[in-house]
């Protein structure tokens, strides 16, 4: 498979109904042996992917399945169904895949142009009034953002002019890539304190120094192997795990009908990170 082509890009997520260590272990042996209970998904609807140019590499990457293409994003596509679902789970001896898979989908119509505003010049009064219930959704998330010292966009001027002159799609993708770093400074500041708090506890038992360098290596200060392993990932973003409540509202958005619905959706799910956000401040605030 060569040349220029259109593809389908769904999310794909993959979960296991595990609830202890035993399960896991059996599970990874299933999977090893063939039988695994992994549960994939993927979503009905996936981004339109134009290749220019596509070249099949798997020479050189030792028989594993693989291509490189520039790409350019056309718009969306509805999956109706998969042709070749055993492409899935088909693998060859190095537990690589060996196809991708194929189906029958239908392409969306929009009447958004990636390359016009939601709110610009000559749009009708209900986007504007949403636009202006967007804006004021994140400048309230910014103040509070500001207050937990957390991420958050740059100013109201920007958010205004980003929301006047971008289609929804960049909107979510913004939003998207906040939400991101926010879960990754939260992350960090959680298992930032859990080791400050297992130092204090080391250090009071006379097991630490009192005074520790400015940068510890929390590799030699006999951290326990978990936690080691939790900071390490907190300080990786690509090691970040997101659920399906990171991608769920997200999806939603992709899914909506049009671009007053996208906006709308992107509301929503500002107002209820308000209130996860509100709730961090006011107990940080309390704690001191």
């Amino acid at each position: 498979m060569s040349g220029a082509r259109r593809i389908v890009a769904p999310l794909v997520s993959i979960s296991r109904d595990t609830d202890t260590e035993q399960q896991d272990q059996a599970a990874d042996k299933q999977e090893g042996e063939g039988e695994g209970v992994a549960e994939l998904r993927i979503h009905g609807v996936g981004a339109v992917l134009f290749l220019e140019d596509l070249q099949e590499v798997s020479q050189k990457t030792g028989g594993q399945f693989k291509y490189i293409a520039k790409h350019s994003v056309e718009g969306l596509a509805k999956i109706h169904r998969v042709l070749n679902p055993s492409s899935f789970y088909n693998k060859n001896e190095q537990g690589l895949k060996i196809e991708y898979a194929r189906a029958e989908a239908q392409a969306l119509a929009d009447t958004e142009s990636l390359k016009s505003g939601f709110a610009g010049e000559g749009t009708g009064v209900r986007e504007q009034t949403i636009a202006a219930d967007l804006v004021e959704a994140w400048e309230d998330l910014r103040l509070l953002a500001e207050r937990a010292e957390e991420p958050r966009l740059q100013s109201h001027r920007f958010m205004k002019e980003t929301v006047r002159k971008s289609p929804t799609w960049q909107l979510a993708d913004l939003w998207q890539r906040l939400q991101l770093s926010t879960l990754v400074h939260r992350e960090r500041a959680r298992v930032t304190e859990e080791v400050k708090e297992w130092i204090e506890v080391q250090q009071q038992a006379g097991r630490l120094p009192r005074q520790l360098p400015p940068q510890v290596d929390v590799t030699k200060i006999g951290l326990p192997a978990p936690m080691i392993e939790d900071f390490v990932k907190a300080h990786t973003p690509s090691a970040l795990t997101l659920s399906d409540d990171f991608w769920a509202p997200l999806l939603d958005i992709l899914t909506a009908e049009d671009p007053k619905a996208r906006a709308q959706l992107l509301v929503q799910i500002t107002q209820e990170e308000i209130k996860v956000t509100r709730a961090r401040v006011n107990l940080k605030e309390l704690l001191g």
